[in-house]
């Protein structure tokens, strides 16, 4: 196989999120047309509609990403506004999107924790000590986080998960904000990023990576979003001691979560959460958000949302070479009725003439008893003073 180098070429975050958004949508049918529910075309006559699309919150571990439609008369200007159009035509709006979508980098979950331990430094200077309470782990676990100066302290944990809660959104919504965001009546998401005004409690949202992990694998609450029942049970992992949850960990009370897993969980699942109510300001009672890993019992990835934009137009190209096809056969059934018939008549021709020279041969030879004579037209004539015995001789 020839790859072409052409045909590779290192793609933007944004374009990342762009194509998980159409992958997630085309898993869930929304670009089908005659299904329903459906919603009018933004910006034309009430006549034409299509389905609504969903967003989606991919959480990873360096950065987050968010991507999500706005209508067309929406006037919200900026630089993670994209509009896109995933139909064969350019001049048909069916399926033209306006989308807003951008990555944060350093706000994953591992960034998160990163962060988190950074500003810690800051209590050790404070404690005048090497080991600090940290509200962010279980009961009695122990950490211990190297500096960069070359020197270490301990994390020691208390288990309060509600004050965890409050350290993270600190890190979320830092005292410094762009001047855009520090406008009156601006709206703008964490990471001082400006957001749309469409509030996203109203719309349909898909959470994806630690999203999934952190809600489902130690809390059993993957799926639809319940804020209050995540906090609920965050609270009870997040009090034992240590050391119970390792006895239960042996014990395969936690079968899709390993040791890692219950060591950063309560960082984790708190994280997630600031960031969907505090940083993206998705409501703790009344919102669509939930937590998935698949979709159609399939894993949804960006490279098929990929595909399904670059090849677009082939459809329309398929059916044009179909056409040739068509037309180029349809050709060559009417060129080949003459020539059948052509064909035909020669191979008749050609028979014709071989049964009459046999005829002739064969007269030829019963005059043979007779004498043979060449003619004007060099045909072999009978001589009438032979008889017939002479012309057996004549082949023996």
């Amino acid at each position: 196989m020839q790859v072409l180098k052409e045909h590779i070429r290192v793609i933007e975050g944004k374009w990342e999120g762009i194509y998980s958004w159409i992958a997630v949508n085309y898993a869930l049918g929304k670009f089908n047309k005659t299904a329903a529910p459906a919603i009018d075309f933004p910006g034309t006559s009430p006549g034409q509609a299509r389905r609504k699309t969903v967003g989606m919150i991919d959480m990873g571990g360096a950065s987050a990403q968010i991507a999500f439609e706005l209508r067309e008369n929406d006037d919200f200007t900026s630089i993670n506004v994209e509009n896109i159009n995933l139909g064969c035509r350019e001049d048909d709006a069916s399926f033209k999107y306006k989308l807003f979508v951008t990555t944060f980098l350093g706000y994953g979950v591992n960034e998160g924790i990163r962060k988190y331990e950074h500003a810690l430094t800051a209590k050790l200077k404070d404690q005048n000590g090497t080991v600090i309470h940290d509200d962010c782990m279980p009961l009695n676990l122990h950490k211990t986080v190297q500096l960069e100066s070359g020197g270490n302290f301990v994390r020691r944990g208390t288990g309060n998960w509600g004050s965890c809660l409050v350290e993270v959104k600190k890190l979320l919504n830092p005292d410094s904000k762009s001047e855009v965001c520090k406008a009156e009546a601006a709206k703008c998401f964490f990471g001082a990023v400006p957001a749309p005004t469409i509030p996203l409690s109203d719309v349909e949202m898909y959470g994806f990576s630690e999203y999934w992990y952190s809600t489902h694998d130690v809390l059993g609450l993957g799926g639809q979003y319940d804020a209050e029942n995540v906090a609920k049970k965050s609270q009870q992992y997040c009090g034992q001691r240590w050391s119970t949850i390792q006895t239960a960990f042996k014990k395969q009370l936690y079968p899709r979560a390993d040791e890692e897993r219950l060591k950063t969980q309560c960082f984790k699942s708190a994280w997630i959460t600031s960031v969907l109510h505090d940083g993206f300001s998705v409501d703790k009672t009344h919102n669509k958000f939930q937590s998935v890993s698949t979709i159609a019992g399939q894993e949804v990835q960006w490279a098929l949302g990929a595909m399904i934009y670059h090849m677009r137009f082939f459809p329309l190209r398929d059916s044009s070479r179909n056409l040739v096809v068509q037309e180029a056969h349809s050709t060559s059934e009417n060129l080949w009725a003459p020539l059948f018939f052509l064909s035909a008549v020669f191979c008749l021709f050609i028979l014709v003439c071989t049964k009459e020279h046999s005829v002739l041969c064969f007269n030829d030879k019963r005059r043979a008893s007779f004498g043979l004579t060449r003619s004007q037209y060099s045909y072999k004539m009978l001589k009438e003073n032979r008889n017939s015995s002479s012309f057996l001789e004549n082949f023996a």
